[in-house]
């Protein structure tokens, strides 16, 4: 079958196969024949689904083994992401993310299609460009950090906020090679200085140590373990002091071998929202909802690579994901079937906004 859709005790489903699709797609547009590029990625990643429920959801985007390995090539580093916890207090929503850096460029190269041969030569030669960018030397950047980064953001009392605080931001690199990590510091910033020399700002004690900020915003970056923590200098010494302990949940979605991964305290965040007054909301009932899906009063969640493609990771999280690629995709995929004029299509596709809708 090209497409499934599915519906079991409150619960939902929708299956893909996207080399079906393309060929469907090439019979009634293009004569039979897909164009070589998409012809490529349909090989790549032929097959898809999302399912959601009462009890969580989550995502599944097949590849062949060509697939796979440059998704691993770009987003599956060797090394384990820092340790987080420590800075995630009761109010902080995070996101972290990560790259292989020593296969960063193969990994992308090796998703281009073999007819953009030009495209795939110049992202090869990009990693030699960086140096010249960034002032920053391949070796250092590679083999002083994992890869891994993530944001960390207290929340605010109200959202949106009249006046942003950049102490309430905080940036967080892995740091696997202290001293290599530190000379990709140290020439990023001479770059960057040689270029705008306004930014140079003065020198600032943090925890203890004097060093050089930049900005008006006096923002400093510091080593410290196997982080390099950035940010202004009440948020730095701010991380710098942190001993939070946040739920188990928290703690095992950030230390997942995810290149996405979430954390989001909703009460903080449900509180902070300001919805303008002629909008009706009912936090009782919307609680009741995130009580569902919740991990110890945190949304969390993400997307890893595996041997078989990228797929959710496990969490409530899943259930929004899912949510947010289905609003994506399903509006896209009903426009496909009225062209298509199938009404068996057309009655499978009902039956999953109905299912959509008895879930809310």
């Amino acid at each position: 079958a090209m497409h499934k859709f599915g519906m079991l005790a409150g619960s939902a489903f929708a299956w893909v196969d996207h080399k079906a699709s393309g060929a469907v797609w090439a019979r009634e547009k293009a004569k039979g024949a897909l164009p070589p590029e998409a012809a490529f990625f349909l090989d790549r990643f032929p097959a898809s689904a999302v399912w959601y429920g009462r009890r969580g959801g989550g995502l599944r985007i097949l590849a062949d083994p060509a697939g796979a390995a440059a998704l691993a090539q770009i987003f599956a580093p060797a090394d384990p992401p820092p340790d987080l916890a420590a800075l995630v207090s009761p109010r902080s929503a995070v996101q972290r993310f990560a790259l292989n850096l020593p296969s960063l460029f193969e990994g992308v190269a090796a998703l281009v299609p073999p007819s953009q041969g030009q495209a795939k030569g110049q992202i090869l030669l990009a990693k030699n460009m960086i140096p010249i960018a960034t002032g920053v030397a391949w070796e250092d950047l590679a083999g002083g950090l994992t890869g891994h980064g993530a944001g960390i953001v207290e929340i605010p009392p109200s959202l949106p906020a009249a006046n942003p605080n950049p102490d309430a931001v905080l940036v967080v690199l892995g740091v696997k090679d202290a001293a290599k990590a530190q000379r990709a510091l140290d020439g990023a910033t001479r770059k960057l200085l040689a270029a705008n020399p306004n930014l140079a700002g003065p020198k600032v004690t943090v925890a203890g140590r004097e060093v050089q900020s930049y900005s008006p915003l006096k923002v400093v970056a510091i080593i410290e373990g196997d982080q390099l923590l950035v940010g202004t200098q009440p948020a730095v010494a701010r991380a710098l002091a942190a001993r939070h302990a946040p739920p188990a949940g928290v703690r095992e979605a950030l230390a997942q071998p995810a290149f996405l991964a979430f954390a989001v305290p909703m009460d903080p965040m449900m509180d902070a929202i300001q919805l303008p007054p002629d909008v009706k909301f009912d936090k009782a009932t919307a609680k009741v909802f995130w009580d569902r899906i919740l991990a110890d009063g945190y949304l969390v969640g993400g997307l890893r690579v595996d041997d078989r493609g990228l797929t959710s990771t496990s969490g409530g999280g899943a259930v929004m994901l899912t949510g947010m690629m289905a609003a994506i995709a399903i509006p896209a995929f009903v426009r496909f079937i009225k062209r298509s004029k199938t009404a068996a299509a057309r009655v499978q596709v009902g039956s999953l906004m109905q299912a959509a809708e008895m879930y809310k």
